[in-house]
């Protein structure tokens, strides 16, 4: 199963539970010439925002 974080919408402030949801999907199928690959860390710093 593939673990997803979505955005559920964009917070006025600081981002709340509701501001995203978590979904569990099956892994696509890899076709020949693809690749799986693995978020281990991913960083959101407030000087994204914009």
């Amino acid at each position: 199963m593939n673990e997803q974080i979505i955005f559920a919408k964009r917070p006025a402030g600081m981002p709340e539970t509701d501001t995203f949801r978590f979904e569990k999907i099956a892994m696509p199928e890899v076709k020949e010439g693809e690749v799986v690959v693995q978020t281990l860390y991913l960083s959101n710093e407030r000087i994204h925002c914009g």
